[in-house]
Protein backbone atom coordinates (compact mmCIF):
# COMPACT_ATOMS: atom_id res chain seq x y z
CA UNK A 1 0.00 0.00 0.00
CA UNK A 2 2.85 2.50 1.01
CA UNK A 3 4.47 1.67 -2.40
CA UNK A 4 1.44 2.36 -4.41
CA UNK A 5 1.21 5.93 -2.52
CA UNK A 6 4.89 6.56 -3.15
CA UNK A 7 4.82 5.67 -7.01
CA UNK A 8 1.49 7.84 -7.21
CA UNK A 9 2.90 10.66 -5.43
CA UNK A 10 5.79 10.33 -7.77
CA UNK A 11 3.99 9.87 -11.16
CA UNK A 12 1.99 12.92 -10.02
CA UNK A 13 5.38 15.00 -9.16
CA UNK A 14 6.77 13.92 -12.57
CA UNK A 15 3.57 15.23 -14.88
CA UNK A 16 3.64 17.95 -12.72
CA UNK A 17 7.19 19.18 -13.57
CA UNK A 18 6.87 18.06 -17.03
CA UNK A 19 3.89 20.52 -17.52
CA UNK A 20 5.35 23.38 -15.59
CA UNK A 21 8.09 23.28 -17.84
CA UNK A 22 5.81 23.14 -21.01
CA UNK A 23 3.71 26.01 -19.18
CA UNK A 24 7.00 28.05 -18.91
CA UNK A 25 7.94 27.61 -22.65
CA UNK A 26 4.68 28.45 -23.17
CA UNK A 27 4.99 31.59 -21.57
CA UNK A 28 8.50 32.33 -23.16
CA UNK A 29 7.51 31.87 -26.68
CA UNK A 30 4.65 34.26 -26.09
CA UNK A 31 6.93 36.58 -24.74
CA UNK A 32 9.58 36.18 -26.89
CA UNK A 33 6.33 36.90 -29.88
CA UNK A 34 5.88 40.39 -28.18
CA UNK A 35 9.53 41.54 -28.72
CA UNK A 36 9.95 44.33 -32.08
CA UNK A 37 12.63 46.24 -32.90
CA UNK A 38 11.95 49.81 -32.36
CA UNK A 39 14.48 51.29 -35.24
CA UNK A 40 13.87 50.25 -38.43
CA UNK A 41 17.09 48.51 -39.78
CA UNK A 42 17.88 50.44 -42.96
CA UNK A 43 17.03 54.36 -41.86
CA UNK A 44 17.73 54.10 -38.10
CA UNK A 45 14.38 55.87 -37.44
CA UNK A 46 11.59 54.75 -34.73
CA UNK A 47 9.26 51.79 -37.16
CA UNK A 48 6.66 53.03 -38.62
CA UNK A 49 4.20 50.87 -37.55
CA UNK A 50 5.21 51.80 -33.98
CA UNK A 51 5.63 55.64 -34.35
CA UNK A 52 2.39 56.11 -36.06
CA UNK A 53 0.56 54.58 -32.94
CA UNK A 54 2.44 56.65 -31.05
CA UNK A 55 1.48 59.68 -32.65
CA UNK A 56 -2.42 58.66 -31.89
CA UNK A 57 -1.74 59.67 -28.29
CA UNK A 58 -2.84 62.81 -27.03
CA UNK A 59 -0.66 62.87 -23.89
CA UNK A 60 2.23 60.79 -24.16
CA UNK A 61 4.41 60.04 -21.52
CA UNK A 62 8.34 58.58 -22.36
CA UNK A 63 10.00 57.38 -19.23
CA UNK A 64 13.33 57.07 -17.96
CA UNK A 65 15.34 54.59 -15.61
CA UNK A 66 17.93 57.18 -15.39
CA UNK A 67 18.42 61.15 -16.03
CA UNK A 68 21.63 60.50 -17.44
CA UNK A 69 21.53 58.03 -20.19
CA UNK A 70 22.61 59.20 -23.61
CA UNK A 71 20.09 56.41 -25.12
CA UNK A 72 16.55 58.04 -23.44
CA UNK A 73 17.24 61.72 -24.81
CA UNK A 74 18.56 60.14 -28.19
CA UNK A 75 15.24 57.98 -28.55
CA UNK A 76 13.04 61.73 -27.42
CA UNK A 77 14.76 63.25 -30.21
CA UNK A 78 13.63 60.38 -32.74
CA UNK A 79 9.77 60.58 -31.44
CA UNK A 80 9.93 64.51 -31.70
CA UNK A 81 11.56 64.04 -35.59
CA UNK A 82 8.58 62.37 -36.29
CA UNK A 83 6.34 64.99 -35.32
CA UNK A 84 7.96 67.60 -36.86
CA UNK A 85 8.03 66.07 -39.69
CA UNK A 86 3.98 65.76 -40.13
CA UNK A 87 3.78 69.09 -38.60
CA UNK A 88 1.95 67.91 -35.36
CA UNK A 89 1.37 70.26 -32.82
CA UNK A 90 3.43 69.31 -29.43
CA UNK A 91 4.49 70.38 -26.24
CA UNK A 92 6.90 69.41 -24.68
CA UNK A 93 6.24 68.47 -20.48
CA UNK A 94 9.34 68.61 -18.78
CA UNK A 95 10.35 67.44 -15.07
CA UNK A 96 11.65 70.36 -14.45
CA UNK A 97 10.87 73.48 -12.64
CA UNK A 98 8.38 76.05 -14.22
CA UNK A 99 10.83 78.75 -14.53
CA UNK A 100 13.24 76.77 -16.13
CA UNK A 101 10.91 75.72 -18.57
CA UNK A 102 10.70 79.23 -19.43
CA UNK A 103 14.16 79.91 -20.17
CA UNK A 104 14.06 76.72 -22.69
CA UNK A 105 10.90 78.02 -23.98
CA UNK A 106 12.32 81.20 -24.88
CA UNK A 107 15.21 79.47 -26.18
CA UNK A 108 13.08 77.88 -28.96
CA UNK A 109 11.78 81.62 -30.11
CA UNK A 110 15.43 83.06 -30.27
CA UNK A 111 17.99 81.72 -32.25
CA UNK A 112 20.40 84.45 -30.72
CA UNK A 113 20.71 82.83 -27.44
CA UNK A 114 24.33 80.59 -27.44
CA UNK A 115 24.79 79.40 -23.55
CA UNK A 116 20.95 78.78 -22.60
CA UNK A 117 21.63 75.46 -20.94
CA UNK A 118 23.72 77.56 -18.79
CA UNK A 119 21.01 79.49 -17.36
CA UNK A 120 18.80 76.95 -15.98
CA UNK A 121 19.51 75.00 -12.89
CA UNK A 122 18.35 71.63 -13.45
CA UNK A 123 22.31 70.44 -14.20
CA UNK A 124 21.11 66.77 -15.50
CA UNK A 125 20.05 68.41 -18.81
CA UNK A 126 23.45 70.31 -19.38
CA UNK A 127 24.38 67.58 -21.35
CA UNK A 128 25.25 67.27 -25.40
CA UNK A 129 22.35 65.03 -26.24
CA UNK A 130 20.08 67.58 -24.77
CA UNK A 131 20.94 70.19 -26.22
CA UNK A 132 20.73 68.47 -29.99
CA UNK A 133 17.20 68.15 -28.79
CA UNK A 134 16.46 71.42 -28.15
CA UNK A 135 18.14 72.33 -31.53
CA UNK A 136 16.15 70.42 -33.80
CA UNK A 137 13.24 71.83 -32.34
CA UNK A 138 14.36 75.42 -32.29
CA UNK A 139 15.16 74.63 -36.00
CA UNK A 140 11.86 73.67 -36.73
CA UNK A 141 10.39 76.54 -35.44
CA UNK A 142 12.27 78.83 -37.39
CA UNK A 143 11.37 77.19 -40.60
CA UNK A 144 7.84 78.90 -40.54
CA UNK A 145 6.48 76.09 -38.94
CA UNK A 146 2.58 76.26 -38.44
CA UNK A 147 2.12 74.42 -35.43
CA UNK A 148 4.76 75.68 -33.48
CA UNK A 149 6.83 73.41 -30.63
CA UNK A 150 6.28 74.74 -26.79
CA UNK A 151 8.34 73.30 -23.77
CA UNK A 152 6.59 73.69 -19.93
CA UNK A 153 8.40 72.84 -16.45
CA UNK A 154 6.12 70.61 -14.68
CA UNK A 155 7.82 70.48 -11.37
CA UNK A 156 7.91 73.11 -8.18
CA UNK A 157 11.21 74.70 -7.40
CA UNK A 158 12.41 76.51 -4.22
CA UNK A 159 15.06 79.38 -4.94
CA UNK A 160 15.10 82.82 -5.85
CA UNK A 161 14.01 81.97 -9.46
CA UNK A 162 10.65 81.26 -7.95
CA UNK A 163 10.10 85.23 -7.11
CA UNK A 164 12.13 86.42 -9.90
CA UNK A 165 10.16 84.35 -12.60
CA UNK A 166 6.70 85.25 -10.94
CA UNK A 167 7.20 89.16 -11.08
CA UNK A 168 8.82 88.34 -15.14
CA UNK A 169 5.77 86.47 -15.94
CA UNK A 170 3.43 89.79 -14.05
CA UNK A 171 4.75 92.15 -16.23
CA UNK A 172 5.04 90.49 -19.57
CA UNK A 173 1.19 89.65 -18.95
CA UNK A 174 0.01 92.90 -19.27
CA UNK A 175 -2.19 95.46 -18.03
CA UNK A 176 -5.62 93.16 -18.43
CA UNK A 177 -4.83 91.24 -15.93
CA UNK A 178 -5.45 94.08 -13.73
CA UNK A 179 -2.85 92.78 -10.97
CA UNK A 180 -3.36 95.19 -8.42
CA UNK A 181 -0.20 97.57 -8.01
CA UNK A 182 0.81 96.52 -4.30
CA UNK A 183 1.20 92.65 -4.99
CA UNK A 184 3.16 94.05 -8.12
CA UNK A 185 5.64 96.01 -5.69
CA UNK A 186 5.50 93.00 -3.30
CA UNK A 187 7.00 90.33 -6.05
CA UNK A 188 9.20 92.81 -7.65
CA UNK A 189 11.15 93.30 -3.95
CA UNK A 190 10.83 89.73 -2.49
CA UNK A 191 14.05 88.46 -2.25
CA UNK A 192 14.97 84.86 -0.39
CA UNK A 193 17.85 82.17 -1.65
CA UNK A 194 16.07 79.12 -0.47
CA UNK A 195 12.72 78.69 0.20
CA UNK A 196 13.56 76.07 2.84
CA UNK A 197 15.92 78.47 4.70
CA UNK A 198 12.98 81.09 5.52
CA UNK A 199 10.56 81.05 8.60
CA UNK A 200 7.68 79.40 8.71
CA UNK A 201 5.95 82.72 9.35
CA UNK A 202 7.70 84.54 6.00
CA UNK A 203 6.41 81.25 4.11
CA UNK A 204 2.96 81.99 5.43
CA UNK A 205 3.24 85.82 4.65
CA UNK A 206 4.51 85.09 0.97
CA UNK A 207 1.45 82.33 0.60
CA UNK A 208 -1.56 85.04 1.77
CA UNK A 209 -0.48 87.23 -0.99
CA UNK A 210 0.07 84.94 -3.66
CA UNK A 211 -4.05 83.88 -2.63
CA UNK A 212 -4.53 86.97 -3.15
CA UNK A 213 -2.71 87.78 -6.75
CA UNK A 214 -4.26 84.34 -7.56
CA UNK A 215 -8.01 85.85 -6.44
CA UNK A 216 -7.03 88.54 -8.68
CA UNK A 217 -6.40 86.79 -12.09
CA UNK A 218 -8.94 86.97 -14.80
CA UNK A 219 -10.13 84.56 -17.06
CA UNK A 220 -7.96 84.84 -20.26
CA UNK A 221 -4.94 85.18 -18.48
CA UNK A 222 -1.54 83.83 -20.04
CA UNK A 223 -1.25 80.01 -19.34
CA UNK A 224 3.03 80.57 -18.09
CA UNK A 225 1.67 83.48 -15.72
CA UNK A 226 -0.69 81.20 -13.79
CA UNK A 227 1.81 78.46 -13.72
CA UNK A 228 3.77 80.41 -11.77
CA UNK A 229 1.53 81.73 -9.16
CA UNK A 230 0.68 78.11 -8.85
CA UNK A 231 4.29 76.62 -8.83
CA UNK A 232 4.55 79.00 -6.01
CA UNK A 233 1.71 77.86 -3.86
CA UNK A 234 2.54 74.23 -4.71
CA UNK A 235 6.55 74.62 -3.32
CA UNK A 236 5.14 75.81 0.08
CA UNK A 237 2.76 73.46 0.16
CA UNK A 238 5.54 70.99 -0.03
CA UNK A 239 7.12 72.42 3.27
CA UNK A 240 4.58 72.14 5.18
CA UNK A 241 5.76 68.26 5.55
CA UNK A 242 9.53 67.57 5.66
CA UNK A 243 11.12 67.42 2.27
CA UNK A 244 12.04 64.54 2.08
CA UNK A 245 9.35 62.36 3.62
CA UNK A 246 7.10 60.20 1.63
CA UNK A 247 4.12 62.79 2.01
CA UNK A 248 6.16 65.27 0.60
CA UNK A 249 6.88 62.78 -2.89
CA UNK A 250 3.35 62.44 -3.06
CA UNK A 251 2.52 66.07 -2.70
CA UNK A 252 5.06 66.90 -5.24
CA UNK A 253 3.51 64.21 -7.94
CA UNK A 254 0.38 65.61 -6.98
CA UNK A 255 1.35 68.93 -7.85
CA UNK A 256 3.16 68.09 -11.48
CA UNK A 257 -0.51 65.94 -12.33
CA UNK A 258 -2.18 69.64 -11.70
CA UNK A 259 0.37 71.33 -13.84
CA UNK A 260 0.22 69.30 -16.47
CA UNK A 261 -4.04 69.22 -16.38
CA UNK A 262 -3.41 72.72 -16.53
CA UNK A 263 -1.50 72.73 -19.72
CA UNK A 264 -3.00 70.46 -21.68
CA UNK A 265 -6.70 72.00 -20.47
CA UNK A 266 -4.97 74.61 -22.90
CA UNK A 267 -3.83 73.09 -25.57
CA UNK A 268 -6.98 70.59 -26.20
CA UNK A 269 -6.78 70.23 -29.73
CA UNK A 270 -2.79 69.69 -29.47
CA UNK A 271 -0.44 66.50 -28.65
CA UNK A 272 1.32 66.52 -25.19
CA UNK A 273 4.98 64.10 -24.46
CA UNK A 274 5.99 64.16 -20.84
CA UNK A 275 9.30 63.90 -20.65
CA UNK A 276 10.33 62.53 -16.84
CA UNK A 277 11.27 59.57 -14.69
CA UNK A 278 9.39 56.20 -14.76
CA UNK A 279 8.58 56.61 -11.29
CA UNK A 280 6.58 59.17 -11.55
CA UNK A 281 4.60 58.22 -14.72
CA UNK A 282 3.45 54.98 -13.44
CA UNK A 283 -0.01 54.32 -13.74
CA UNK A 284 -0.74 53.01 -9.93
CA UNK A 285 0.22 53.91 -6.55
CA UNK A 286 3.70 53.22 -4.88
CA UNK A 287 3.64 52.28 -1.17
CA UNK A 288 0.16 53.90 -0.96
CA UNK A 289 1.34 57.42 -2.34
CA UNK A 290 -0.42 58.10 -5.55
CA UNK A 291 2.12 59.03 -8.42
CA UNK A 292 1.54 61.58 -11.37
CA UNK A 293 0.94 59.15 -13.33
CA UNK A 294 -2.02 57.96 -11.41
CA UNK A 295 -3.47 60.90 -11.13
CA UNK A 296 -3.17 61.23 -15.31
CA UNK A 297 -4.51 58.06 -15.34
CA UNK A 298 -7.52 59.52 -13.43
CA UNK A 299 -8.21 62.42 -15.54
CA UNK A 300 -7.81 60.77 -19.13
CA UNK A 301 -8.09 57.45 -19.02
CA UNK A 302 -6.88 55.87 -22.30
CA UNK A 303 -5.96 59.24 -23.74
CA UNK A 304 -2.69 58.90 -21.14
CA UNK A 305 0.01 56.39 -22.30
CA UNK A 306 3.13 56.09 -20.42
CA UNK A 307 5.72 54.19 -21.50
CA UNK A 308 9.09 52.70 -19.51
CA UNK A 309 12.33 53.17 -20.57
CA UNK A 310 15.21 50.94 -19.47
CA UNK A 311 19.02 49.78 -20.19
CA UNK A 312 20.03 46.43 -19.70
CA UNK A 313 23.82 47.33 -18.60
CA UNK A 314 26.58 50.02 -19.12
CA UNK A 315 26.88 53.46 -17.72
CA UNK A 316 24.80 56.60 -16.93
CA UNK A 317 25.44 60.07 -15.17
CA UNK A 318 24.08 61.30 -11.92
CA UNK A 319 25.15 64.08 -9.62
CA UNK A 320 25.92 64.28 -6.31
CA UNK A 321 24.66 66.96 -3.47
CA UNK A 322 27.34 69.06 -4.82
CA UNK A 323 26.01 69.02 -8.24
CA UNK A 324 29.22 67.20 -9.32
CA UNK A 325 28.42 64.80 -11.96
CA UNK A 326 29.08 61.00 -10.99
CA UNK A 327 28.76 58.15 -13.24
CA UNK A 328 27.69 54.75 -12.37
CA UNK A 329 28.15 51.26 -13.77
CA UNK A 330 25.36 48.99 -14.62
CA UNK A 331 25.52 45.46 -14.88
CA UNK A 332 21.35 43.61 -15.12
CA UNK A 333 21.50 40.09 -15.71
CA UNK A 334 17.35 39.74 -15.10
CA UNK A 335 14.79 38.16 -16.78
CA UNK A 336 15.20 40.59 -20.00
CA UNK A 337 18.73 40.34 -20.49
CA UNK A 338 18.87 37.15 -22.36
CA UNK A 339 16.00 38.64 -24.76
CA UNK A 340 17.64 42.17 -25.36
CA UNK A 341 20.87 42.22 -25.21
CA UNK A 342 20.82 39.50 -28.79
CA UNK A 343 19.16 42.29 -30.47
CA UNK A 344 21.25 45.69 -32.31
CA UNK A 345 18.40 47.59 -31.64
CA UNK A 346 16.07 48.79 -28.88
CA UNK A 347 13.17 46.71 -28.27
CA UNK A 348 9.30 47.91 -28.21
CA UNK A 349 6.73 45.94 -26.07
CA UNK A 350 3.02 46.43 -25.49
CA UNK A 351 2.34 45.11 -22.31
CA UNK A 352 -1.09 44.04 -22.52
CA UNK A 353 -0.13 40.59 -22.26
CA UNK A 354 -0.58 37.27 -19.84
CA UNK A 355 2.90 37.35 -19.63
CA UNK A 356 3.03 40.55 -17.58
CA UNK A 357 0.49 39.75 -15.54
CA UNK A 358 3.15 38.16 -13.11
CA UNK A 359 4.84 39.68 -10.75
CA UNK A 360 8.69 41.09 -12.94
CA UNK A 361 11.29 43.28 -12.04
CA UNK A 362 12.24 46.72 -13.67
CA UNK A 363 15.14 48.45 -12.55
CA UNK A 364 14.30 52.22 -11.24
CA UNK A 365 16.73 54.94 -10.26
CA UNK A 366 15.83 57.23 -8.09
CA UNK A 367 16.05 61.00 -9.61
CA UNK A 368 19.86 62.24 -9.22
CA UNK A 369 20.80 61.16 -5.81
CA UNK A 370 20.09 57.65 -5.40
CA UNK A 371 19.58 54.08 -6.59
CA UNK A 372 16.78 51.60 -6.88
CA UNK A 373 15.10 48.29 -7.83
CA UNK A 374 11.62 48.92 -8.83
CA UNK A 375 9.30 45.79 -8.50
CA UNK A 376 6.33 46.27 -9.61
CA UNK A 377 3.89 42.62 -9.09
CA UNK A 378 1.91 43.24 -12.37
CA UNK A 379 3.69 45.35 -15.26
CA UNK A 380 0.40 45.80 -17.23
CA UNK A 381 -1.21 48.11 -14.50
CA UNK A 382 2.10 50.10 -14.31
CA UNK A 383 2.61 51.33 -18.21
CA UNK A 384 0.97 50.67 -21.55
CA UNK A 385 4.52 49.78 -23.22
CA UNK A 386 8.54 49.22 -22.65
CA UNK A 387 11.29 50.01 -24.39
CA UNK A 388 14.58 48.64 -23.58
CA UNK A 389 18.08 49.27 -24.93
CA UNK A 390 20.78 46.38 -24.06
CA UNK A 391 23.31 48.81 -23.51
CA UNK A 392 23.61 52.38 -22.01
CA UNK A 393 25.94 55.53 -22.04
CA UNK A 394 26.59 58.20 -20.02
CA UNK A 395 25.60 61.39 -21.33
CA UNK A 396 28.32 64.26 -21.85
CA UNK A 397 27.96 67.09 -19.70
CA UNK A 398 28.50 70.55 -21.29
CA UNK A 399 31.07 73.18 -19.43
Amino acid sequence: MKRKVFLLTLVTVCVSIILMFQYIDTECNDFTDLVQELNDKDTGTIRDEIIKDLKTKKILGVGESTHGTKEFYDLKTKILESFIEDDISVNILLEITIPDGQILDNYLNDSTESDVLKKINYTLLKNTSFKTLLDKCQQANNNNRKNKIRIYGIDPSYDQSLAEHLYERIMCSGPETNTPNELVKYFKNLRFNQLTEISIAQREGIKIKLVHLKESVVANADLTYILAIDQFLQAIRRLEVPIYSLESTGIRDSCMAKNIELIVSNHINEHNIIFAHNEHLRLNANSHIPSMGSYLNNSFRENYYPIAVEFIQGKYRVNDHSRTSVYYSKNNDGWLSGIVLNKTAPVFMKTNNKYFDRATNLHAIGGAYRSTLFKSENLMKEYRAIIIFSNGTQTQEID
